[in-house]
């Protein structure tokens, strides 16, 4: 049974990645900030593609049963005798010895060609989908929003334009990777600013010519041409210049293109994710000795919202607590001294006490 940490005192209590040259919190701090995004919902989508080796991301078998079964296949990551691009604060103790300074590592288990449905402009916004600039994803969704498809009261998205004959750049997309769903239906891509359409100016305004961002972010629509109908729209971005990201890949509802259709270009860039931004965390990770645990969204959620030098340093409960403790013999001195001054003050009012009761008693005796 793989114990929950809820919380950071859960996490401390435990003494994972603790203490130096042990790396296992830097490594957590940085999995909670660059390898992972919860929606409001608790859904966790990977920001790396782990598959493909990323940070030295490898297969891990669960040969020894450390882990729970699942048809879902397990990635570790965190060895540092492997090849990767960790950030520097995770590596920089390895002594390259076998020590405590390559002790900890992450277990991720991943569930992939599921492709999450975004039901609202909250959920877009909270994907980053083209943003920021100079991408062009969400001027380009409006606009496809807007001119290239109608819904009808069933719901049924009936095209406005001919993805077939290569109408505003759109082309074949053959899904060789399986990055979507298999279906009967054709694929068709566009938004890619190097091939030559005719999108409008406010969504190539910004493209660069180079390398970058400007042309990462595309839609890819599945067309049913009998119907002359768009079974399912998707929005995607490039990983390299290749390859298309399965983690930022998202189909779009038709609850979203209605709110998406009955907003200005304007008021769709800039309406808000919801009233503010929210993180937080989970992982199942391991330790290696008889005891491992597995990270809530909570305490994920708690570890994003700290800078990883607070982290570090995050006590285990509430508040920072300092007692002083006086050795024993410095007590015993202090009360020693205590009881010499008490025994001066009873001697000096003794000596002034017994002068006074003889005078008192000559003076009844003569008078």
């Amino acid at each position: 049974m793989v114990r929950i940490l809820n919380n950071l005192s859960d996490l401390r209590e435990t003494r994972f990645g603790q203490a130096c040259p042990r790396h296992g919190l830097n490594l957590l701090w940085w999995f909670a900030h660059d390898c992972v995004q919860i929606d409001s919902n608790g859904r966790m989508t990977a920001q790396c593609d782990h598959a493909n080796g990323a940070f030295g991301f490898h297969r891990f078998y669960n040969v020894d049963g450390l882990l729970p079964k699942t048809t879902l296949p397990y990635y570790e990551v965190g060895n540092l005798n492997t090849p990767g691009s960790l950030p520097h604060y995770v590596t920089e103790n390895y002594t390259g010895y076998s020590d405590s300074s390559n002790t900890d590592h992450i277990i991720v288990s991943i569930v992939r060609n599921m492709v999450r449905i975004l039901n609202n402009l909250s959920e877009l916004k909270e994907t980053r989908f083209g943003q920021p600039r100079p991408r062009h994803g969400l001027n380009l969704l409006w606009w496809f929003a807007h001119y290239c498809v109608q819904i009808d009261s069933n719901g049924r998205m009936t095209a406005q334009c001919d993805p077939e004959n290569g109408a505003f750049g759109f082309h074949r997309f053959y899904n060789k990777e399986r990055l979507l769903p298999k279906t009967t239906l054709p694929y068709y891509e566009v938004g890619n600013l190097h091939t030559p359409g005719s999108l409008p100016d406010y969504v190539t305004r910004s493209y660069t010519g180079q390398s970058d961002s400007s042309n990462t972010d595309r839609i890819i629509v599945s067309f049913d041409s009998r119907w002359k109908r768009f079974e399912k729209i998707y929005v995607t971005q490039h990983s390299n210049l290749v390859r298309f990201d399965q983690n930022h890949t998202y189909c779009i509802s038709t609850d979203l293109l209605k709110n998406i259709k009955e907003l200005s270009r304007n008021d769709f860039l800039r309406e808000p994710t919801n009233g503010s931004e929210r993180v937080s965390i989970s992982i199942p990770q391991s330790v290696q000795t008889n005891t491992f645990q597995s990270t809530s969204n909570v305490l994920m959620k708690n570890t994003q919202e700290l800078s990883r030098i607070y982290f570090l340093r995050e006590p285990t409960n509430g508040s920072e607590r300092v007692s002083i403790s006086i050795p024993q013999t410095r007590q015993d001195n202090q009360t020693n001294t205590c009881q010499s001054k008490i025994c001066c003050c009873v001697l000096i009012c003794c000596g002034l006490l017994i002068p006074l009761i003889i005078a008192t008693a000559i003076y009844a005796l003569l008078k």
